[in-house]
């Protein structure tokens, strides 16, 4: 059977809960086999699933974020888009409306230049204006703006209101995958609250360094 439409256009709030149950399924079918996490790492809105691999979030608490999250995330309208850049392009970025959403690996490496593999997000007019000056690049699926400061303008983002009412989750076992936060570059996390999906929502994933 097909996906309902509504399910493959990449939109919030759908998509966000429909990944998470993906995420949730595969992280069960590993664990079913008898694989045992020490390490639970997601990329933007693969964070909830790491966080319940962790035991951070019951699959109740990480199918109520996943939603509360896409409720948030959709109401920014824009555009992401996929490219490589040199680090010292990454590091010294500066375009006030199209920011740089994820850091997601190193595409290529050679004498000359490292190229990072890069997603960026901002206005859809200012994002299409930069594909035309780069046809390498690509633009993606998603038409929100993930991770792009802009969305500390929607009401109860910036005061963490909007995520108040999101499980805080069970402190993880001693036995327990540690979680770490691709948003926080790799760091540890053993509590995640309404100010830690504030940060996720409006600042960069930094996977490479995770």
């Amino acid at each position: 059977a097909s996906w309902p439409a509504r399910y493959a256009n990449h939109a919030a709030f759908d998509s966000p809960i429909v990944t998470t149950i993906v995420n949730l399924l595969h992280a069960d079918h590993w664990r079913a086999a008898g694989h045992a996490p020490r390490l639970a790492l997601g990329h933007s809105i693969g964070e909830v699933a790491a966080a319940h691999v962790a035991g951070l979030l019951s699959v109740d608490g990480a199918l109520v974020t996943a939603r509360t999250l896409g409720l948030a995330g959709c109401k920014c309208a824009g555009a992401m888009v996929h490219a490589r850049l040199a680090r010292d392009e990454v590091d010294a970025w500066s375009d006030a409306l199209l920011r740089v959403a994820a850091v997601n690996g190193v595409a290529s490496s050679g004498a000359d230049a490292l190229l990072l593999s890069v997603t960026l997000c901002g206005p859809k007019e200012r994002a299409e204006e930069w594909l035309a000056a780069r046809p390498d690049a690509k633009k993606l699926a998603p038409p929100h703006p993930w991770h792009h400061p802009m969305y500390l303008d929607v009401q109860g983002v910036r005061d963490g209101s909007a995520f108040a009412s999101l499980p805080e989750g069970p402190s993880p076992g001693p036995t327990a995958a540690i979680f770490l936060s691709a948003t926080r570059a790799g760091a540890p996390v053993e509590r995640i609250d309404a100010t830690y999906w504030r940060e996720w929502l409006t600042t960069r994933v930094d996977f490479k360094s995770a």
